[in-house]
């Protein structure tokens, strides 16, 4: 046997309440600053550049868009992101772990409150730098919470 198969057959102690408290804590704090990283870049890099990103974040910035320009409806970016992650969220309830959704459902209540709330703060117009920061921050943002362990 290699020794790298040895070290694969080693099985971790069980966490003790304190050590799991503690790792609650920093996985708390970790998925706080990615939702916060998202808001900023939400109202700091996407409004600015009029862009929409991928997946339910881009799909909510165009119905309110839409809702706003030729309906005049204006709502809050949370009245819509929020009913639109229930069923990813129930799916990895169910199949992915209560933990992991749990923190999972606090980066998107968390950053979907945080982007109604913050003013919009323009850094740049020209939109080539807005793409490359707002994709370098939406990278650290998604790189921090799923390194802590949610989504």
């Amino acid at each position: 046997m290699t020794k790298e198969k040895k070290i694969q057959g080693v099985h971790k102690a069980p966490m003790t309440k304190k050590e799991r408290l503690k790792s609650d804590w920093v996985m708390f704090m970790c998925c706080s600053i990615g939702a916060a990283l998202f808001a900023i870049n939400m109202k700091s890099f996407v409004y600015a550049g009029d862009l929409f990103p991928g997946g339910f974040a881009g799909v909510t910035l165009l119905i309110l868009r839409s809702l706003n320009r030729y309906l005049g409806i204006t709502l809050p970016y949370s009245a819509i992101y929020l009913p639109m992650n229930i069923v990813p969220l129930y799916i990895g309830f169910r199949y992915l772990g209560k933990r992991f959704t749990i923190f999972s459902m606090y980066v998107t209540v968390l950053s979907s409150i945080l982007t109604d709330l913050l003013p919009e703060m323009t850094v740049t117009y020209d939109i080539l730098l807005i793409c490359l920061f707002g994709g370098i921050m939406n990278a650290i943002a998604a790189t921090i919470c799923l390194r802590s362990g949610a989504s």
